[in-house]
């Protein structure tokens, strides 16, 4: 009985190190599952009315940056999601393989994008990056898909603006 109890104390002081060790790699401890996003999503404004076409224009960004969409979901399809994409990412001071998901949430007049990374842990499997390098590349995407989406709104609007006043079309470049 002694001896199996020494077994499981052992074993607990193992993991224990192990996790340590992965923390002690990156200057932070592990994130515990009710920890707050590494970044805050990205937000896009628009009116009323036009949150099928930011639908739209969301699905080009994001297949122009070669993502596959899965179909969307929510209430009235509101939420875009994109396949897992594994690729080599800075992570703290070197690179590491990282898995990285893009959610999509449009609302009535606003919409949310967040990049959702995860980095391989060799001892822990996949885990929620947390370094800050790791979260200014994702800041950077965020408002890089941001502003793609509202490049193409705004050509979208002004479009739809030529065609009903032909003067604007003249004016636009």
């Amino acid at each position: 009985m002694l001896l199996v109890s020494l077994r499981l104390v052992a074993a607990a002081a193992a993991t224990a190190c192990l996790a340590c060790a992965s923390a002690h790699r990156f200057g932070h401890a592990p994130p515990s599952p009710r920890s707050p996003p590494l970044v805050a999503p990205e937000r896009i404004d628009y009116g009323p009315g036009r949150s099928e076409q930011v639908l739209e224009r969301a699905v080009e960004a994001l297949q122009a940056d070669g993502r596959k969409v899965l179909p969307p979901s929510g209430p009235s399809g509101s939420r875009l999601v994109t396949a897992p994409v594994e690729r080599d990412a800075p992570c703290g001071v070197t690179n590491c393989l990282v898995r990285e998901v893009v959610k999509i949430d449009v609302g009535y007049r606003r919409a949310k994008i967040r990049v959702e990374r995860q980095a391989f842990e060799s001892i822990r499997d996949w885990e929620p990056t947390r370094d800050p390098t790791s979260a200014a590349d994702i800041k950077q995407k965020q408002q890089e898909l941001a502003a793609t989406i509202q490049r193409e709104l705004q050509g979208s609007r002004t479009g739809a603006q030529a065609r009903k006043n032909p003067s604007v079309a003249a004016a636009t470049p």
